[in-house]
């Protein structure tokens, strides 16, 4: 398995724990990112985030990336890069790691997944597989 999906896989993983945190450990969740008034909406985000991951997850495991799939993880790795910058600013310096993280997941998703191996297996490269 190539690194790059092995990235991508990390990038799914990440999202979809670090969106169910704030629905199931808002004490710890604040700890770490500080108070929030509107907590109806960390946790909205945190179900996007998650539902984002598992279906990034699945495209992961199965080595499949589709179009669809990669502007996915693109589009929202943008979104969260934005409100990280703002987040920041306003709630606490750690969204800067997770900007750091989300601009490392998107070379994940740029670069192929196939590997050398892949390319000369019988049945074609991991990536073309249904």
């Amino acid at each position: 398995m190539s690194l790059a999906r092995l990235t991508a896989g990390a990038h799914a993983a990440y999202l979809t724990v670090s969106g169910v945190w704030p629905l199931v450990d808002r004490t710890s969740f604040e700890r770490v990112t500080g108070r929030k008034q509107e907590f109806w909406l960390v946790r909205t985000v945190g179900g996007l985030a998650a539902a984002i991951g598992l279906s990034l997850g699945l495209a992961a495991l199965r080595g499949t990336k589709q179009p669809e799939t990669v502007a996915l993880a693109l589009s929202s790795g943008l979104a969260f890069g934005v409100a990280d910058v703002r987040a920041s600013r306003t709630e606490s310096r750690i969204y800067l790691a997770d900007l750091a993280l989300q601009a490392l997941f998107t070379a994940a998703w740029l670069r192929p997944w196939s590997t050398r191996a892949d390319l000369s297996s019988p049945r074609g490269p991991v990536a073309t597989r249904p």
